[in-house]
């Protein structure tokens, strides 16, 4: 039972134990860490987002349908976005839609994880002709809002990434339901034309902000990518403490040097700063890890009841990573809660002991 349990969570275990490593005070030096005080607080954070990482898991691993834990995220998405629409149209035409976040693209990056959510589920009761199409539109109002939501939140990075996974999605899902050509391209057909003929002024406008370079410079926060590199220069290899990067930063800090900087605006940068090579090493060992179980999810004919889920979850996930290398979404509380929420319910996928992961020609016969 305890080897079961450590070999299904040793990424989040050994990220916990990388995280107290760096707090530890050697006789030389003192701790890794440059900012103690800013690693327990993380520490702690990451603590907690553990345990709910592996109650998720545990509990998709015992509920016989796991959409009852997928049903907060879409809930939480749609609510988020009327909000966020009901600011932009009582503010005017100017105003972001933020929800109950700080920063318009921390909306978006919610609402870009609860959308694969909320389409796969209408999406694929039509794609198995089980619903007319009036009520599959009908099932569709979670993902309309929350779709609406994201274009009205202005974030340029957070539509591109929602696109793209609902792509990846709607691609994946076609391997398994060949000669249905048309239900596949219309809602991606639908989808672009809205962008094309329908997106503010306001969205248009900031894409054509960065449709030069030094527009693209400014508002991708290069300068600081730069300066990040130098700090994870000084402290390559197991970085300069987990939540310290502001404190490590600073010294670093050229182009903004009188103006406080919390966050990279790249996770990737962020974390590498924060943890280094070592640290970085594990967190690729626990996204791995996450997505490998859903890969077998979706192909091992065993686990047919388990794929519009592990499907989402991919899609979820690709979209956020994505917009982290212009964000620190991985930082905000409420989108680092739903994102390990989804790798619980990826952790949750059954990995029969010594399967061997089939090919994608096999995947698509047995499905077929």
């Amino acid at each position: 039972m305890k080897s079961a349990f450590v070999s299904r969570y040793w990424p989040a275990i050994a990220l916990l134990a990388y995280a107290a490593f760096q707090l530890i005070p050697w006789v030389s030096s003192g701790p890794i860490t440059v900012n103690a005080r800013a690693t327990v607080t993380q520490f702690l954070a990451w603590m907690a987002l553990a345990l709910v990482y592996i109650l998720i898991s545990e509990s998709g691993r015992r509920v016989e349908n796991r959409w009852y834990l997928v049903a907060p995220i879409v809930l939480i998405g749609a609510g988020e976005a009327v909000l966020g629409l009901a600011q932009h149209f009582t503010g005017g035409a100017d105003e972001f839609a933020t929800g109950t976040f700080a920063e318009h693209s921390h909306l978006a990056g919610f609402l870009e994880m609860a959308l694969p959510f909320a389409v796969i589920v209408p999406l694929q009761r039509l794609w198995r002709r089980k619903l007319t199409l009036a009520i599959s539109l009908l099932l569709s109002t979670p993902a309309i809002l929350i779709f609406l939501g994201l274009v009205y939140s202005y974030s340029r990075m957070g539509l591109a990434a929602s696109i793209l996974s609902l792509a990846l999605l709607i691609f994946c899902r076609r391997q398994g339901a060949p000669g249905v050509s048309w239900r596949i391209a219309a809602p991606v057909a639908a989808t672009a034309l809205f962008v094309i003929l329908f997106a503010p002024v306001g969205l248009i406008d900031r894409f054509g902000r960065i449709s030069s370079l030094p527009g693209f410079a400014h508002d991708a926060h290069l300068a600081r990518w730069a300066a990040t590199t130098k700090l994870i220069e000084a402290h390559p290899l197991f970085g300069s403490g987990l939540g310290a990067y502001q404190t490590a930063f600073q010294p670093y800090n050229t182009a903004e040097r009188y103006k406080p900087v919390h966050h990279a605006d790249n996770d990737y940068l962020e974390l590498t700063a924060e943890l280094g090579i070592v640290g970085l090493g594990l967190v690729v060992c626990f996204i791995g890890t996450t997505f490998r179980r859903a890969i077998f999810a979706y192909r091992l004919p065993a686990h047919a009841a388990d794929q519009p889920v592990a499907l989402a979850c991919a899609a979820a996930l690709a979209a956020l990573l994505m917009h982290s290398i212009v964000e620190f979404q991985l930082h905000v509380a409420a989108n680092a809660l739903a994102f390990i929420w989804i790798c619980g319910l990826h952790a949750s996928c059954k990995i029969p002991a010594g399967a061997a992961l089939p090919c994608v020609e096999d995947a698509v016969e047995v499905a077929a």
